[in-house]
């Protein structure tokens, strides 16, 4: 979803896009009630969420690299995974990002990847999109927020 997030869990609370913007795009924006008064939890394990990106032009550069902030709540054993997908046929192209959170009281905005720009080379030449997608893999408690985006940024060096 996209939109001002309000959520708080047991990874602390997003209640503002990364650098005080007002709007990021979540896993869950802060609609569902856990029925405890926290708000802005995903359903584990039934959560399987992807954003996609717009597509991405690389037909005229050999390499490229993106940014972007992320804000990280997972119930240990969930993943978030990162792909760059060819939009011919909507084929895979590589897996360029995977994080698990499991921490508690960790839900800061950071820069994804430690702020080493992500490398995505492997879509030189083509046209591309971005596929962000989370998975919840069987826990037993719906408690926790998700993954929240931010200032995207893809670069040609």
């Amino acid at each position: 979803a996209w939109g001002p997030p309000d959520s708080t869990g047991a990874g602390g609370a997003v209640t503002e896009g990364n650098g005080s913007s007002a709007n990021c795009w979540a896993t869950n924006l802060g609609t569902w009630d856990g029925g405890n008064g926290d708000a802005g939890f995903y359903a584990d394990p039934t959560t399987d969420s992807c954003l996609r990106s717009p597509d991405i032009d690389l037909s005229g550069v050999t390499g490229a690299e993106l940014t972007f902030a992320e804000a990280l709540d997972l119930e240990g054993g969930d993943t978030a995974v990162l792909q760059l997908i060819n939009t011919v046929g909507d084929a895979l192209i590589a897996e360029v990002y995977t994080v698990t959170d499991g921490a508690l009281g960790a839900a800061d905005w950071a820069p994804a990847n430690g702020g080493t720009p992500i490398d995505l080379s492997a879509g030189a030449g083509l046209t591309v999109y971005l596929k962000w997608c989370l998975s919840g893999t069987g826990g037993d408690t719906n408690d926790y927020m998700g993954w929240y985006i931010d200032d995207v940024v893809v670069t040609a060096p």
